[in-house]
């Protein structure tokens, strides 16, 4: 029997969640990280090279790509529909939530908790959501039974990060 215990888990944040309010998977292919500072080039008369001035630090960005797929064990069983389902709530992430009125979109973005293992876990934004099911078998309702789903997570932090947190392993 395979191993069904989940590695890692979504959950949205959102105070007005509607329907499914977290996911759980099983498999992850790839996780990385991408932090980028930005500095502004300032020309000074008679100098020959611009001197870069700090900006600001964007956000820290990890690319990931989690496998969703149907599974069965004893006593637990999900389907092509559940996949389905699990893939569109992580696609969700990418909509606003409007107001009363349809022009009026509430911000900021749904936020999502996301925990891999016990070594990561951190608030921010799903952004980016690919689903590639091009190699899966498909149920008789048109389902697949395998998305590879690649997102970018931005980690929101509560405040900025500093030099010395970033060193000391924040």
């Amino acid at each position: 029997m395979p191993d069904l215990t989940p590695i890692g888990y979504i959950i949205d944040q959102s105070q007005k969640c509607i329907g499914k309010r977290s996911i759980q998977f099983k498999y992850i292919n790839g996780i990385t990280n991408n932090v980028e500072a930005r500095y502004e080039d300032i020309s000074i008369p008679g100098r020959s090279e611009p001197i870069p001035q700090y900006d600001s630090t964007g956000y820290d960005i990890y690319p990931i790509t989690i496998q969703l797929a149907t599974a069965e064990e004893e006593g637990f069983r999900t389907t092509a529909e559940d996949t389905w389902s699990d893939y569109l709530f992580i696609k969700s992430f990418q909509y606003p939530e409007y107001g009363p009125t349809w022009r009026i979109a509430r911000k900021p973005p749904h936020l999502a908790l996301l925990s891999i293992g016990n070594k990561f876990l951190q608030v921010g934004q799903i952004r980016g959501v690919n689903g590639d099911w091009s190699e899966s078998p498909i149920d008789e309702n048109g389902r697949p039974h395998i998305i590879k789903v690649t997102f970018n997570f931005y980690v929101l932090h509560e405040e900025p990060l500093s030099y010395e947190q970033v060193k000391a392993g924040y």
